[in-house]
């Protein structure tokens, strides 16, 4: 499956047209965590495994600073209400 031109502005280090979803995961994955729409949240949920997604989501979400920590905190009470969406299918 290709990645959509509509991400092109969160993966602007390479035309999404040469980015490999597999091979290019962690980078695809890493830029929607932290530029992306809750939109593009959904569609990487939709595209990867929430492991792989919170596995990534530790080492690039910031760590620091009033407003990294509520950035921060939501993804990860959202990737937890994913993953608890996952359990119930």
């Amino acid at each position: 499956m290709a990645i959509p031109k509509s991400l092109q502005a969160k993966l602007w280090s390479k035309s999404v047209g040469r980015l490999d979803l597999k091979a290019d995961g962690s980078y695809v994955i890493a830029q929607l965590l932290r530029y992306g729409t809750l939109e593009e949240l959904d569609w990487l949920t939709r595209h990867y495994p929430i492991a792989k997604i919170t596995e990534i989501a530790q080492k690039v979400l910031p760590k620091h600073g009033k407003n990294d920590s509520a950035i921060r905190n939501f993804i990860w009470l959202w990737l937890d209400s994913r993953n608890a969406d996952d359990r119930r299918s």
